[in-house]
């Protein structure tokens, strides 16, 4: 279960839907960013703790990366419309049936690039692939 990788996706298509014209990183990051766009990744490790039975909890925070290009026009402006988007619109997202809450955005900017650090939780089922056994006949001398 790759669920760590499952997160960013989930948080990557919800980016997607918010701004389909904007590129979108979380591992290869090339040499030259486009002029706007966006780059995600953990701020910090993530925990996974069991929870109940096979539950686990996944939490952590993510850091939403906004880049625009140096000395734009009034960069507070477009910051602050589009953290609160973020901060508004992307609460739930899912990928391959993983639903992940998004909350406590916290808004910061560094050398003119805008992270959106918000918290994150998410619970899957560890599910035993072991083979089933198909069929059982009990009779009076025993299992067969």
């Amino acid at each position: 279960m790759d669920i760590l990788n499952s997160i960013l996706a989930g948080v990557s298509n919800g980016l997607y839907k918010l701004y389909p014209e904007l590129d979108i990183f979380s591992e290869f990051v090339p040499e030259e960013l486009p002029d706007r766009c966006f780059l995600i990744g953990f701020a910090g490790e993530p925990i996974i703790n069991k929870h109940l039975g096979e539950r686990y909890k996944i939490t952590g925070k993510i850091d939403i990366a906004y880049f625009v290009p140096k000395k734009a026009k009034e960069l507070n402006e477009e910051f602050n419309k589009v953290f609160c988007n973020l901060a508004f619109e992307l609460q739930n997202v899912e990928y391959e049936g993983i639903r992940i809450r998004l909350f406590s955005h916290e808004r910061q900017v560094v050398d003119e690039v805008l992270h959106d650090i918000c918290s994150f939780e998410s619970f899957v089922v560890k599910v035993d692939n072991s083979p089933m056994i198909n069929n059982i006949s009990v009779n009076k001398e025993g299992v067969e």
